[in-house]
């Protein structure tokens, strides 16, 4: 029986609950609304990578209905990552100021972890592998481009979040990071091999898969909804 109600492994359960914790546990620090929403979209994005790396938690576990999951929850980080973008850019045009060679370097790091999300989304489809010349390696190109977004989205996050106000939400925080593409990272350095092709790109979603699909895509809608407004109704409701 397909686990639709578990998608995720015991510790992808325990990582989106620690990354909500950091961000949710007294004092909530509220910013403007447009920057709100905006910090809350690249929030959400990294509930989509949690969800994106543990749904597959190791290539060995791979089946086509976890390879559905992965693929949803990564088109969903790479969206809200573009929308975390194109908020605050809407917001403050003068951000692309800082697009020059004198950015801040959580700037830079935010610039070249998006550049890796979408070399690890586009690799995965025939097109690019193929421009590339990437052949068979290509699988390896995905995954490093994955480890890659998500060590740079550390380095961004840590770096540039005024709501990481105590030292243990750095901690904590840096823990679910340095946890998060752990076992793909084992993978890759322990020369694993893959026994068998990876569902194809193709392959028709079942029932399950769709079931599954939306139900991951209402959790991070329901995340990056929690996180934009829960400052502001706490600020309210304290008058």
């Amino acid at each position: 029986m397909i686990p639709l109600a578990a998608p995720l492994d015991a510790t992808g359960v325990v990582l989106l609950a620690a990354f909500l914790l950091v961000l949710l546990c007294p004092p909530l620090v509220a910013y403007e609304p447009l920057w709100e929403v905006a910090a809350s979209l690249g929030y959400a994005a990294v509930a989509a990578t949690v969800l994106t790396f543990r749904v597959v938690p190791r290539r060995s576990h791979l089946t086509p209905y976890r390879f559905s999951l992965h693929r949803i929850a990564g088109n969903l980080a790479l969206a809200l990552v573009l929308a975390h973008v194109l908020t605050m850019v809407a917001g403050d045009p003068f951000m692309l100021d800082y697009l020059g060679w004198m950015m801040p370097l959580h700037v830079l790091a935010g610039v070249l972890a998006a550049l890796a999300f979408v070399l690890a989304v586009t690799s995965r489809e025939p097109a690019l592998p193929r421009r590339l010349r990437l052949g068979a390696r290509s699988r390896t190109f995905h995954a490093w481009s994955g480890i890659a977004a998500s060590t740079l989205t550390t380095w961004h996050v840590l770096a540039s979040s005024s709501k990481l106000l105590d030292s243990w939400r750095y901690g904590l925080l840096a823990l679910v990071f340095l946890a998060l593409p752990a076992p793909a990272l084992s993978d890759r350095l322990g020369g694993f091999r893959e026994r068998r092709p990876a569902p194809a790109a193709s392959e028709p979603f079942s029932r399950a898969g769709a079931r599954g699909m939306l139900r991951i895509s209402a959790l991070i809608g329901a995340i990056a909804v929690l996180l934009a407004t829960a400052p502001h109704v706490v600020r309210l409701l304290r008058g």
